[in-house]
């Protein structure tokens, strides 16, 4: 599911940037969109916003790309698909964002999908350990917080995912591998 919000001066004829913006674990996507407040900056900065969450009972992103879940970079590729046929995208200016869990999606998708998107600004969460391989060259923009008892910005799960979801260990489908530090996504995404 997605939500598209158009900017207040939308013009059909005129090619407009994209930002796609993925919630949290468990975030709806009309939660994310009042949350994130990106919208009145849609309206301000001309740009079409898209709000997605992910499929499934627990709206979990499947950053790992497992089989027998959802094909999310799919997902997320057919979205910036139909949005241009529907409207009037610039190819050249589009942009991903995403929190906690949608902020490790927002990075996978970048890894497998980097001729799509020229930016990524990943909020309290970064890329898998994965190995990532981009054909363009991008912007990146990683964000932690250092009281995060989620995801730590010394990698791995904090004490907090464990209080709100039971061991770390399986509760996340799809075998999600302990997330880098912030200095290793640093150092990963500079190469």
């Amino acid at each position: 599911q997605y939500v598209v919000h158009l900017p207040a001066r939308f013009d059909p004829a005129e090619r407009l940037p994209l930002l796609i913006d993925l919630g949290d674990f468990g975030e709806l996507a009309r939660d994310r969109q009042t949350a994130s407040e990106l919208g009145p900056l849609s309206d301000q900065q001309g740009f079409v916003l898209v709000t997605a969450q992910a499929d499934g009972a627990t709206a979990q992103w499947n950053v790992t790309s497992a089989k027998g879940r959802p094909d999310d970079v799919a997902f997320l590729r057919a979205i910036v698909e139909q949005l241009d046929k529907r409207l009037c995208i610039d190819p050249a200016r589009i942009s991903i964002t995403g929190m906690g869990n949608g902020a490790q999606m927002a990075g996978a998708f970048v890894c497998q999908a980097s001729d799509l998107v020229s930016a990524v600004v990943m909020v309290a969460g970064s890329a898998t350990t994965q190995p990532c391989r981009v054909s363009e060259r991008l912007a990146v923009l990683i964000t932690v917080f250092d009281d995060d008892t989620v995801l730590p910005p010394t990698g791995g799960f904090g004490p907090g995912l464990q209080a709100a979801l039971g061991p770390a260990q399986g509760v996340l489908a799809g075998g999600l591998p302990d997330p880098p530090s912030a200095e290793a996504s640093v150092a990963a995404w500079a190469q």
